[in-house]
């Protein structure tokens, strides 16, 4: 199991047949526990993917729609990275 399913899998409950549960409230939950971790927002949209196609490729589908956490998580990535790359310059 990648990484990010099982940090999420330790975080959630299971169905009766071993899935994890994925609603948009844990989804929501579990990405601002990573975010208060100091989890960079680009490995937090790794983890969006993961789950992503954990969805849709375990679970054949779901209720929650990750283009809004991806969209958002892009976003913060980017700005992350202009962030990051200016406080170099200024460092150099």
């Amino acid at each position: 199991m990648p990484l990010w399913l099982e940090k999420y899998a330790s975080t959630c409950a299971k169905t009766a047949d071993g899935n994890l549960v994925l609603t948009k409230e844990l989804v929501f939950e579990f990405f601002v526990m990573l975010k208060k971790g100091a989890t960079p927002a680009w490995q937090r949209l790794q983890a969006a993917r993961n789950l992503e196609w954990y969805q849709k490729s375990i679970l054949g589908g779901g209720a929650v729609d990750f283009n809004e956490f991806i969209k958002g998580l892009l976003f913060l990535a980017a700005k992350e990275k202009q962030t990051n790359q200016g406080d170099q310059a200024v460092t150099a």
